[in-house]
């Protein structure tokens, strides 16, 4: 069995960043809006989207995204993707030099087999994941999920798939918990 080099956002990032502030739509479920630091942050859908809106306009003199897939670094395109999915992490740099927010519109309405995530990791490398269960994420402003228990749980039925995860936000987490902005600190497990 091939083990495979996995960089989650960490159990704390990886169930923190993902929190719901639920403001009403007609057309969506909700939406949740993400503040985007200056500089580099890390985002993930648990849920499918509608679509998305950043404060700014979203050109490449603004914003750069990119996902690591195995074999580096690769833009949304360049997975075939032209929305934020489940199960990707997503890295963005805010290149505006303020704070700018991304809002996540969720899909009011799916079908069963919408709600069904998968990604195969097809080599071994690097690969930002993201949260696809909006059940185990911490909702933004809370200090402790409601069922604790589960990230361990998640990370216990791939311990023969990875061999080291990395929290891009360990320096910022008891400061900000919110916050998604890639800090100057990283923790490996």
């Amino acid at each position: 069995m091939e083990i495979k080099t996995v960089s989650i956002v960490s159990v704390l990032t990886f169930l923190a960043l993902f929190a719901f502030t639920p403001i009403l739509y007609a057309a969506t479920l909700y939406s949740e809006a993400i503040t985007l630091s200056s500089g580099w942050n890390i985002v993930s859908t648990p849920r499918v989207l509608d679509g998305h809106s950043f404060s700014v306009a979203e050109t490449s003199a603004n914003f750069d995204i990119y996902v690591l897939n195995g074999s580096g670094w690769s833009t949304m395109a360049g997975v075939g993707q032209t929305e934020f999915t489940p199960l990707y992490g997503y890295f963005i740099n805010n290149k505006t030099g303020s704070d700018q927010t991304l809002t996540f519109n969720y899909k009011a309405s799916t079908a069963p087999n919408e709600r069904l995530f998968s990604r195969s990791f097809t080599q071994t490398g690097w690969y930002s994941i993201g949260v696809a269960n909006p059940t185990y994420a911490k909702y933004r402003g809370e200090s402790s999920l409601t069922d604790e228990n589960n990230p361990n749980d998640v990370l216990y039925s791939l311990k023969n798939y990875y061999s080291q995860i990395v929290d891009f936000t360990f320096d910022s987490f008891d400061s900000a918990p919110d916050s998604v902005a890639i800090g100057d600190t990283w923790s490996a497990y």
